[in-house]
């Protein structure tokens, strides 16, 4: 079975709440399974307890309703695959004999106390009682993560080398992925119909037409007359891309050169002084570091995913893994 199929089969499992049912005035709490991986058994409270903070910062994020629940589906679903996976490399981790180095372990450990207790065991002890837990299981938890991290390092991340042949082909193969769309620099005065103009909207305009016309400052009328945005920055608009000029002001822009400003351009929401402050051309960036990197960096990412995958699929036709998509 394929891991794309497991994730499915989770995805079905992973958001199936656990069932609390009332017999005898007493309250009965059933956890449901998920799945087996060797020996080991993942029930959707393991889900629900990794997943626990990340649904809180959903909560906060998102307005009660279908979004949400549809976000905690999605968490948990990945939540339990996350699990799975992570079980299976321990399994094969445990079956290669290898053992979690002493140091390594305690340096890991050492790491969480200080982030969560300032360094105290003490304050660490009493935290881990108060979420039920124990130093003891913490430190299975931190030797499991351990394991899993070597082994992720030793089978996948360190057989992932893109060379700089691969990185200069595929530039070169995909030149349409580094061009730089032409675009502009814009400062812009704007004066809205419902502003402190209203009354005085034309009047002000022609004021501001005739001082332009006088060399004022751009920058200076901007901070004074100015109701738009970048208003206290001169009217700075910043880089935009041609194409995400607002439609209105387009034709007046199309007609400037650098340093020109544009008479007044009505809109449905006021009017507004363009000027162009710099215009560049459509380009193809070139085959520097900066571009070198980040290509290396993607087509990495995508040998890595392709590895992940790959040795998941393995150690799932290696160990026995049973999925259980409903409650038993």
């Amino acid at each position: 079975m394929t891991t794309a199929k497991l994730f499915r089969l989770l995805l079905l499992a992973a958001t199936v709440a656990p069932l609390a049912v009332c017999r005898a005035q007493q309250l009965v709490y059933t956890d449901a399974l998920i799945a087996v991986v060797g020996e080991e058994i993942i029930t959707v409270s393991d889900v629900a307890a990794e997943a626990q903070r990340d649904e809180v910062a959903l909560e906060r994020r998102l307005p009660a309703g279908p979004e949400l629940k549809r976000a905690k589906e999605e968490l948990r679903a990945k939540v339990a695959q996350r699990i799975l996976e992570r079980e299976l490399m321990y399994a094969e981790f445990k079956d290669k004999g290898y053992r979690v180095p002493r140091e390594v372990l305690q340096k890991r450990m050492d790491t969480i106390v200080i982030s969560e207790a300032g360094g105290n065991r003490e304050r660490f002890d009493k935290k881990l009682m108060d979420e039920g837990s124990s130093y003891s299981e913490f430190e299975e938890k931190m030797s499991k993560a351990v394991a899993v991290d070597m082994l992720w390092d030793e089978m996948v991340r360190r057989q992932v080398r893109v060379s700089p042949q691969t990185v200069r082909a595929y530039y070169d193969a995909n030149p349409a992925r580094y061009v730089r769309p032409g675009r502009i620099k814009l400062d812009m005065i704007f004066l809205s119909k419902d502003g402190r103009y209203s009354a005085t909207l034309d009047e002000t305009a022609r004021k501001i037409q005739e001082q332009l016309e006088q060399k004022t400052d751009f920058a200076w009328l901007a901070r004074q007359y100015s109701e738009g945005p970048g208003a206290a920055s001169g009217g700075d608009l910043g880089w935009l891309k041609e194409s995400d000029v607002q439609k209105e002001y387009q034709d007046a822009v199309n007609k400037l050169t650098a340093g020109q400003v544009s008479p007044p351009v009505k809109t449905g929401k006021g009017l507004a002084f363009l000027r162009l402050a710099s215009r560049e051309k459509e380009v193809v960036r070139p085959f520097d570091d900066s571009v070198a990197t980040e290509i290396e960096n993607d087509l990495g990412a995508a040998e890595l995913e392709k590895r992940r995958q790959a040795y998941i699929d393995s150690l799932t036709v290696k160990f026995h893994v049973k999925i259980f998509n409903e409650l038993k």
